[in-house]
């Protein structure tokens, strides 16, 4: 055996050959070769060098100062036979051998290691070995000899990987209970670009019970063998940019019930699963910035197996911008399996494929998405397993969001959908090869369409209403860009809402199933082609348009060249303002008219009415076009008329004086417009044909042309009526030849400024009570050479 002492008196160095075991007390550094020490104390340090192998054994040294291991073997023998040193460098080439059980004392107070290319093993068989804070510029830590039940290794303190390294034995425990060294157990730290490599077995089992793994640095950390550890309140944190936990073994957190631990993945830090064909089954994951993939080591999109890459175990939580880059399946059997929380204003991107096949764990594959936030599901992504009526996805919570696509022509899962109050379904697709083949089912959610192509829905849309009042409608469509729904699709009894300036939805066929309020509301659009499209709903215009591109025809016409007409079957309300655009065919309202608010007709094709509307209370105008009301039940009192544009025909279905038209007021200001009174409806000749201008004791200007008019070689004679205690003030020129009455209020001809002429064509002006005019100089002009009996 040989020992070198190296001691400074004054100038004097003396060297010293041992080749015995003496203790050496009073020597600042001590250098070892070969042979056994025992009794090495004091504040000295100990160099091994050479290539043979240098034994402590016994508890008696207890040197404080370093220990470096320059080449060859140091064997620490016993029991804490090596507790006192202050650091532990063990070099390239060289080997610190840790053959006792606990050689260098417990987790809480073991010395610090350092690794510079060297080797750390363990020869203690059936026991193991505490560990404590580490930096390891390269090198390997390993065992080939039995673990006790802990590990070969309890991993008590911080480490640190500043260059490749290699964990390599049966079973290894990370200790973390809170007296580990300096507050730092369970602390990994790996550079960027570096790899720590664990080829054992990870024992979670902390007797203490805090069990958190914190991995930083932006490198990445294999773990080659899966753990047997009952995971179920311990925590994996993945920490920073780049920083990666890589699985590498099928179960590598164990099985199902068994892999209930939370991993969280934070500013940048990510989880990876890299075996091909295979799969890692994860409980909780908290998302804070982080991802989790499925890729090799070139980056290639790793094979999964039969499930997925990933098998969802537990809740899944986003907190900010995070994403998921691979195959998951979500495990039907556990409470929490599929429910995934996304905070308000965070997004998780979900690429790769989801597997929704269920049978093979005997439940359902739902995902239930909530807390406010969104969920995107890019170009690429993809579904598989999905079975219609069983496998499901729920939107939970105001301002939670599911987003299909990113712009792209793919990314969707095609699963069937309940959008819960205040949830939003919005697609993002710049193609679809095909309408989106999944039910929907609406109570209280929006579908929105932002991409670049025309959506639609080829299975049940149903809508839901509200059972305590806690929403308008059960479905809100909105968007920049079409979206249609096929015939006999749209269904149940809550309203459906198209909103926004760019909305709208095409019924592109009847709707017998749907029961509620249609509502276009703020510049939205419904394109009906078919007379049921709204079933036995209301359509309400609340700010909205209703046109009918390419509508199919289905009743008579009047005024169309004896083309067949659009016949929409459902009741209109007109709630604040509505458009009519008749793009496709001449639409006709067929049935009830309500509301008080503004229809406006725009397009060049004619809007009809023919249902019961003497309720409606609101105001009718157009800007192009013909409009034409059948029958004296298709105005009201307490309406207004208007047409800035071609005009309106007044069609009169009987030849009766009680037949009349009422009128809350006839106004307009292009004296261009015409007001057609008398073309039968029924297509019958009509002698006379009568109107009651301002109910409800209304006021107005009128500057149109107001025409006899009819069909069949005869036109009807008008009789018009004033009737409340309003002004009707004309301002047009008339041609009609009836009689003009004043019932009530007053009837002016000319404003001052606008002059009007009630028409040469007057047979009788008969008895005028409250007549008056502006100009008394120019009644014979302005009244056709007539002079009225003014009074009573």
């Amino acid at each position: 055996m040989k020992h070198t002492i190296r001691k400074s008196l004054t100038s004097l160095l003396a060297t010293v050959m041992l080749s015995s075991m003496p203790a050496f007390t009073d020597a600042a550094v001590i250098t070892v070769t070969t042979g056994t020490g025992t009794n090495h104390t004091g504040a000295n340090d100990l160099v091994k060098t050479g290539t043979g192998v240098y034994t402590l054994t016994g508890t008696g040294n207890t040197y404080t100062g370093t220990t470096t291991i320059n080449g060859g073997t140091l064997r620490i023998a016993n029991e804490n036979g090596l507790t006192k040193t202050s650091q532990i460098i063990v070099n390239s080439g060289s080997v610190l051998d840790l053959a006792g059980k606990n050689a260098l004392a417990f987790t809480y107070n073991t010395p610090y290691i350092t690794l510079n290319g060297g080797s750390i093993i363990s020869t203690a068989d059936g026991n193991h070995i505490n560990l404590g804070n580490l930096t390891s510029n390269g090198g390997d830590i390993s065992s080939t000899v039995k673990p006790s039940n802990l590990g070969n290794f309890l991993l008590g303190g911080e480490i640190h990987v500043t260059q490749d390294t290699l964990i390599d034995c049966q079973m290894i425990l990370i200790r973390t209970n809170a007296n580990g060294i300096n507050g730092k157990a369970g602390n990994f730290i790996v550079d960027p670009g570096k790899t720590l490599t664990i080829n054992a077995e990870i024992n979670f089992s902390d007797l203490n019970g805090r069990d958190s793994w914190d991995i930083s640095g932006g490198g990445t950390i294999k773990m080659l063998k899966p753990t047997r550890s009952t995971l179920n309140g311990e925590k994996i944190n993945i920490s920073g940019e780049g920083t990666t936990l890589d699985l590498c073994a099928d179960n590598v957190l164990n099985y199902d019930g068994n892999s209930h631990c939370t991993i969280t993945l934070a500013d940048g830090g990510r989880l990876n699963y890299s075996k091909a064909g295979s799969h890692a089954n994860l409980g909780y994951v908290v998302f804070d910035g982080g991802s989790i993939e499925a890729v090799d080591a070139e980056g290639n999109q790793v094979t999964p197996s039969d499930y997925g890459n990933y098998i969802a175990n537990c809740k899944w939580t986003v907190l900010s911008d995070s994403s998921i880059n691979a195959r998951v399946i979500f495990r039907g059997t556990t409470n929490t399996a599929g429910e995934v929380e996304v905070a308000p204003d965070a997004t998780l991107t979900w690429g790769g494929t989801v597997n929704f096949k269920s049978n093979w764990f005997g439940g359902d594959s739902d995902i239930k998405i909530s807390g406010g936030g969104t969920v995107i599901v890019p170009a690429g992504a993809t579904m598989t397993g999905a079975v219609q009526g069983k496998s499901e996805i729920i939107l939970s919570d105001a301002g939670t969001k599911l987003v299909y696509g990113d712009g792209g022509t793919s990314g969707s899962w095609n699963a069937q959908m309940t959008l819960n109050p205040g949830t939003v379904f919005e697609s993002n697709r710049s193609a679809v090869g095909d309408n989106y083949k999944f039910d929907v089912y609406g109570r209280g959610g929006t579908i929105s369409n932002v991409g670049t192509c025309e959506v639609g829905f080829g299975f049940g849309v149903f809508t839901h209403a509200a059972e305590n009042g806690e929403y308008e409608a059960g479905l809100t469509f909105t968007g920049t860009k079409p979206m249609k729904i096929l015939a006999e699709k749209l269904e149940g009894d809550g309203n459906v809402i198209v909103t926004g300036e760019s909305a709208q939805l095409k019924l592109l066929g009847n709707n017998s199933k749907f029961t509620s309020d249609f509502i276009v509301r703020d510049g939205g659009t419904v394109n009906v082609v078919t007379a049921d499209a709204f079933g036995t709903g209301t359509l309400v215009f609340d700010g909205g348009t209703l046109t009918n591109t390419g509508a199919q025809p289905s009743g008579w016409s009047i005024m169309n060249s004896g083309q067949q007409d659009f016949h929409l079957n459902a009741p209109v309300e007109v709630r604040s303002t509505g458009t009519v655009n008749p793009t496709g065919r001449t639409i006709v309202f067929a049935n009830s008219l309500t509301g008080t608010g503004t229809l406006t007709k725009i397009g060049g094709n004619q809007l009809q009415f023919a249902g019961d509307n003497t309720a409606f209370a609101g105001k009718i105008t157009s800007t192009s076009g013909w409009m034409v009301f059948h029958g004296a039940q298709s105005t009201s009192a307490l309406a207004r008329y208007g047409s800035e544009s071609n005009g309106i025909c007044f069609a009169p279905s009987v030849d009766d004086p009680t037949h009349v038209f009422k009128i809350g007021m006839l106004e307009n200001s292009n004296k261009g417009s015409e007001f057609r009174v008398g073309s039968a409806s029924t297509g019958q000749k009509i002698a006379n044909a009568y109107l009651e201008i301002g109910g409800s004791d209304m006021s107005g200007t009128f500057a149109g042309k107001l025409l006899d008019y009819g069909n069949n070689g005869v036109n009807a004679v008008v009789h018009t009526e004033k009737v409340g205690t309003g002004t009707w003030t004309i301002t047009g020129e008339h041609s009609t030849s009836g009689v003009y009455t004043v019932s009530g209020g007053k009837l002016q001809i000319g404003d001052g400024t606008a002059t009007g002429n009630l028409g040469d064509k007057v047979r009788t002006v008969g008895h005028i009570k409250g007549f008056t005019y502006t100009d008394t100089d120019t009644i014979p002009t302005l009244m056709g050479g007539f002079v009225l009996n003014e009074g009573g």
